[in-house]
């Protein structure tokens, strides 16, 4: 793992994120809304640590799932505002 992060979403607290992060001296990729081959090549690089940050708890929980089917050793922080949908998250 490097000292990179992975943000996910064009939510403004995405955006936020990312500017905390940067301000921290630590190297941030940005993602909008990724397909699978570009969060695949994001994710390549063995992030420190990954956010899902978008407003769509669908898109947010596919991210994930996909995020972890790639990686499951990446940290990974999603936003989700259903809790149904939280449940679906929880280990």
């Amino acid at each position: 793992m490097n000292d990179s992060y992975l943000v996910i979403g064009e939510t403004t607290v995405a955006r936020r994120v990312c500017a905390s992060l940067r301000e921290r001296d630590f190297d941030v990729r940005h993602l909008v809304a990724p397909d699978d081959d570009e969060l695949r090549l994001a994710m390549a690089d063995e992030p420190r640590g990954m956010a899902v940050l978008v407003r769509d708890d669908v898109v947010a929980l596919r991210d994930a799932l996909a995020a972890a089917h790639i990686s499951a050793s990446i940290p990974l922080v999603v936003a989700v505002f259903v809790r149904t949908v939280g449940g679906q998250l929880a280990p």
